[in-house]
């Protein structure tokens, strides 16, 4: 078993200088939302939670691709827009800082 502040301070060390801290943070929060039941206030109030093998391998896996820059809606396959969740694949077009240079009009 891993211990949650362990994996919590794993990707801060990973991706936690690549990305800005709110968007880091959101990350976090979209993983363990999408992995686990763990609420981001049980990152404060529970450090010692113990979380499975599988779980924290999976997560390796997940900042492996973040540090690619690759979009978390296609690292985890899966987005929500409107309380909907939708299945997104790489044909699905993200928007992102290179996007919003794109000339439009």
């Amino acid at each position: 078993m891993a211990i949650l502040s362990d994996i919590l301070q794993h990707m801060q060390d990973e991706i936690g200088n690549l990305y800005p801290e709110k968007e880091f943070r959101n990350i976090r929060r979209i993983v363990f939302e999408r992995l686990t039941d763990i609420h981001p206030v049980d990152f404060h109030i529970k450090p010692n939670l113990e979380v499975s093998d599988d779980i924290f391998a999976k997560i390796k896996e997940i900042v492996a691709e973040l540090k690619t820059f690759r979009p978390i809606q296609y690292v985890l396959g899966i987005t929500e827009f409107m309380g909907l969740k939708l299945k997104v694949t790489p044909s699905v077009l993200i928007q992102g800082p290179k996007l919003k240079k794109w000339p439009i009009g």
